[in-house]
């Protein structure tokens, strides 16, 4: 009953929020909803009968991961794309130093 989720691409290391689209995520039992990024396991929250919430873990590395949600805490439903993550960017410099 997962149809996808956004962001699609998030930076490494940074534990973003991912909203998770779908189909019949009810309400009557929120306290069991989870959220499943890689092989971590974490709370996902009710935002409405088809979208929950969740924050992915903060030290997921460069790598590409799947996503799935569950009702139950036992039985997930998977996206049908993976999460990417890629690496932070950093900048070194900036040209010129000084502006008009």
């Amino acid at each position: 009953w997962v149809k996808g989720f956004d962001p699609r691409i998030v930076p490494e290391y940074s534990g973003v929020s991912l909203v998770i689209f779908g189909e019949n995520f009810g309400d009557n039992h929120a306290d069991l909803l989870r959220c499943k990024v890689g092989e971590d396991v974490m709370t996902a929250f009710w935002v409405g009968p088809n979208v929950s919430s969740c924050h992915i873990p903060n030290h997921l590395p460069v790598g590409n991961y799947s996503v799935s949600l569950s009702m139950n805490k036992k039985d997930f439903s998977l996206a049908p794309h993976q999460l990417h993550v890629r690496p932070s960017i950093t900048v070194v410099g900036a040209f010129p130093m000084y502006g008009p």
